[in-house]
């Protein structure tokens, strides 16, 4: 059957996204307003609000944790180790944290001291110590 209206390379006038039809447009309402959707973007019988109403869009629901108490079992050997490695966590974010504000004290007093020695040192203990780091 020809195609109304679609030139002969002209795609299929239902577009499809990864192999599902795309829902064509609806006609708007005869107030002349564009018909309402649902919280998908439906625009299927049942998904419309009502006139006049606005719905909230619900908030999408974060994937359950349950299926993680099937790696209990796997980690309790591990408890001991895993108990260092976030404590070591919290000590390397912690020094992080705290790095930028122990340098401002050094260079204010660096520099209220007016000692280019003093500089020069702390400069090396800088690099030293981010030379460390990495």
């Amino acid at each position: 059957m020809p195609r109304v209206g679609c030139r002969s390379d002209c795609e299929d006038p239902i577009a499809t996204t990864a192999g599902q039809p795309i829902a064509p447009a609806r006609p708007p309402t005869p107030d002349g307003s564009a018909p309402a959707t649902g919280a998908t973007g439906s625009s299927a019988p049942g998904h419309d609000a009502a006139p006049g109403t606005s719905r909230a869009t619900p908030k999408p629901r974060l994937p359950s944790p349950k299926p993680l108490r099937r790696l209990v079992p796997l980690l309790r050997p591990y408890t001991g180790r895993l108990a260092i490695a976030f404590v070591c966590l919290v000590a390397a974010a912690a020094a992080a944290l705290i790095f930028p504000t122990v340098v401002r004290y050094l260079l204010d007093a660096v520099f209220q001291q007016h000692s280019r020695s003093l500089l020069n040192r702390l400069a090396l203990g800088l690099v030293g110590l981010f030379a460390h780091k990495a």
